[in-house]
């Protein structure tokens, strides 16, 4: 069985199939992040092309803006947009 969405504050946690009945099944949660570009549609794009290279990708996280660490004195850099996967 399947246990899905135990939340974690920003991330949601999934549970892979019990590895009794898949003892090959990785369980793997992935965190991904963009800060250039279209970053939201760069990071979905990631988690189509893990599932079209076999990983099965159960559910993506909502997606969270946060400011970008910068030097002191550097100019700000572009938010961050992550998620995990």
């Amino acid at each position: 069985s399947l246990v899905r969405g135990v939340s974690r504050g920003p991330v949601s946690i999934v549970a892979a199939p019990d590895p009794a009945r898949h003892p090959r099944a990785v369980i793997a949660i992935v965190g991904a992040g963009s800060n250039l570009g279209t970053r939201v549609a760069l990071l979905r794009g990631a988690a189509r092309r893990l599932d079209g290279l076999g990983v099965r990708v159960e559910r993506v996280a909502r997606f969270v803006a946060t400011p970008a660490l910068v030097l002191p004195g550097a100019p700000p850099g572009p938010d961050f947009v992550n998620t995990a996967f």
